[in-house]
Order: structure tokens, then sequence, then C-alpha cells
């Protein structure tokens, strides 16, 4: 489960030197969602394997993802009353726009940090003499709120896994209930339950019973699976370099999930540590899950990474472009985290020469 990323790489580095008569001067990880997961779990099990690493949108807190993940697929789909068809998911992600998107000092479709967005979907409930089409049930407004919220202990209420931000209604993956998200309901057939014949309709994380199956899986697979541990002394101490990064449209790995990962380095570290001189994250605001989305979601993370390991330049900023139909529309700057592209207040909203990081 996490050994297998080393071997891989112990292999290619011997093919490699097989090849070309010597060893590789430099080793890389570049990867996104499940290839994220991996360059974490790289970073902290075998520090010495790469270089650098860029971890995009890592699946790293894989036990407790399939459990928000599934949480989502539950909330939307087993009842039918609380399905969001994707007229409702384009009224939600108006509503949110309408709240939410100006807050930045831009109405541009985006926006920069969801986590300052306060909508709430009851907003758009529908009145009992108003047709369904142009507003959301009582069901469905529980379901967003639900999916927004992301999974609690039911018996602490504490957060076990981060919710889905604002704005990436467009691209939840909760659509069919005869075909749900299929990563997380095989995770809770085939690990937690262990069984073929196991209907997913039939769990919820309320009952007691189901609640205990989770926890007893999570203990077991955890250790195993989860790439959470935020020492990254020893990556540090060789001279390791990481660069991770996550869009805040993601619709299948929580935004959020990356910046806890973040924070706790920094918690580990502690205030006195220069966390920023090895390892860096850029939130991508309105990118989907590792491309695509409204905002600038194309950039070069691997020519930022070889500057910094190969002559020391830590990236600050890194350039993000926008494409409709091949053309491009849009430059932004990526900032690290926690700055945020602020618009200067005057030229074309589109050039990244009129943003800075603050």
């Amino acid at each position: 489960a996490y050994r297998s990323h080393h071997e891989t790489g112990v292999a290619a580095k011997a093919v490699v030197e097989a090849f070309y008569g010597k060893p590789a001067e430099r080793s890389y990880f570049i990867g996104c969602s499940s290839g994220g997961y991996e360059g974490l779990m790289e970073a902290q099990r075998f520090p010495a394997d790469y270089d650098g690493i860029v971890a995009g949108a890592p699946a790293n807190n894989w036990t407790r993802l399939m459990a928000g993940d599934f949480d989502g697929v539950l909330a939307v789909l087993k009842d039918p009353a609380s399905h969001l068809p994707l007229s409702a998911l384009g009224l939600l992600h108006r509503g949110v726009l309408a709240a939410c998107d100006s807050a930045d000092g831009l109405s541009d479709g985006v926006l920069d940090d969801p986590r300052q967005c306060k909508f709430d979907p009851a907003q758009l409930t529908c009145p009992d003499h108003q047709a369904a089409a142009a507003c959301l049930t009582k069901a469905q407004v529980e379901a967003a709120r639900r999916v927004y919220a992301g999974l609690k202990d039911p018996r602490t209420g504490a957060q076990l896994y981060p919710g889905l931000a604002p704005g990436s209604e467009p691209y939840w993956p909760h659509r069919d209930a005869a075909n749900p998200f299929a990563i997380p309901v095989a995770h809770y057939k085939w690990l937690v339950f262990g069984d073929q014949n196991w209907d997913w309709k039939t769990f919820d994380f309320a009952d007691p019973a189901d609640y205990e199956a989770h926890v007893k899986a999570e203990a077991k697979y955890a250790p195993l699976l989860n790439a959470t541990n935020p020492n990254l002394r020893a990556f540090r101490d060789r001279g390791g370099k990481l660069l991770q990064y996550h869009g805040w449209n993601d619709q299948l790995i929580s935004a959020q999930n990356s910046i806890d990962y973040y924070e706790s380095a920094l918690a580990f570290f502690g205030p006195g540590a220069d966390v920023p001189a090895f390892y860096r994250l850029f939130m991508a605001p309105g990118m989907a899950h590792c491309s695509g989305g409204t905002g600038p979601n194309t950039f070069d993370m691997q020519a930022a990474l070889e500057q910094w390991v190969e002559r020391g330049v830590a990236p600050d900023q890194i350039l993000a472009t926008r494409a409709v139909n091949g053309v491009v529309d849009r430059l932004r700057p990526l900032c690290s985290y926690p700055k945020k592209a602020v618009y200067k207040g005057q030229g074309d909203t589109n050039d990244a020469a009129n943003f800075v990081c603050r």
C-alpha cells in the first residue's frame, strides 16, 4: 500500500543507470490526485528517493477522503428527493457567485478564497407556490449543506473530513444513483465490509453499527494507506523540496485537505522553523480536480521545482493561464500560501502583471 511507490522508483533508477551507464543526477516525482498522494507518501516514508516532489490535489488522507466522498454520495443520491441534477447545481453555483464573487474585489466568476463565502443554500428554497425548476426543495437544500459541510463524527460533531468549497458546484460528481462515485463505494464494499453483495444504500454514518465498522476499518487501514504524517524532517534535512497545489473548485478531493496537511506541518515544525524554505503550497482559485475549471488552471510546476532544487530559486508565485477553445484569455499568479493574488486596482484584470501576491 505504501512501499510500491518506493519500489517503482528504485526499479526506474536501475533502468536509467543500466541504459545510460551512470545514475541519474536528479530525480523528481510529479503527480496529481493519487499521484499527489504518492508524492507525499514518498516525502514522508522514503525521503531519500527524490530531490524534488510536486504533489497536486493529494488523496493523502485516504481513509477519511473515502468517508467524506461516500458521505457526499449518501447525501445526494440515497434519497431521490435529495438529488441535485445539473439544473440544481447551476442554481447553487449562481447563488454562490451572487453572494460572494465580488468579495475579493473582482466580479470574475472565481472565488479567490471560498472560505470567506458565507452562502447558505436555504436562500434558494422554493416557496410553496413556486415550481421546483427555479429553486430548491428543502431536501435538496439539506443535501447541498451536507456536501459543503463535510463529514462530521456523529457522536462528537468533530470534523472528520472537510466538505467541498463554494464555487465547485458545476463539477460535483453526485449525478446518478445507478452509478454513484465508484471509488468510495468500492472502498467500503471491499475494505470496510469485504462483501460483494453489500448495498451502499443501506449504509448510514449515523447508525452506530455502521459507524463502528467505519472506525474499525480506519484503525486497520489508516496506518497503511494514509500519508498524513507531518514529520518531513528527514526530507528537509537531505535538501528535498516539496511543491503542493490544489484547485479550490476540486470536486473529488476537498481543497481544504491540502491546507490542513500544510498547516499540520507548520504546527509540527513550530513557529521558529522556516517550513517554506523546503515546502510550499499553492491554491488555485476556480480550478477543478487537477485541471479545468473557471479559473486559471494550466501552469508549470515542474519548471518551478527544477529552479528551486537546482538553482535555489524558491517560487513565490507561479503563472497560471486559462484557455477557452484553445485561446488563452486569463493570466493570474498563483501565490505561495497563505498569500493570495490581489488586484492592484488598475489595468486589465486578465493580465497577471496587474496582480500582487499579498
